[in-house]
């Protein structure tokens, strides 16, 4: 659950492309998982790796609504 917070935090911090949002804004991210694990590279890691499966599935959606 506190990945999902993190990520919901991130809702302003996407890239933007000429094809839309490209990603999200790692710079903005990186504090929230040092805020979350602050002495656990395993743990923060981990934490990482779930916010991009997050911002996979956001970008596949995003991709799906602008199909047309």
């Amino acid at each position: 659950m506190p990945v999902v917070l993190v990520f919901s935090r991130l809702r302003t911090q996407w890239h933007h492309g000429m094809a839309g949002r490209t990603g999200l804004r790692y710079p903005s991210a990186y504090p929230l998982l040092d805020r979350l694990h602050p002495s656990d590279p395993d743990a923060w890691d981990e934490a990482l790796d779930d916010l991009q499966t997050m911002e996979r599935a956001a970008l596949d959606l995003f991709d799906e609504l602008t199909e047309d």
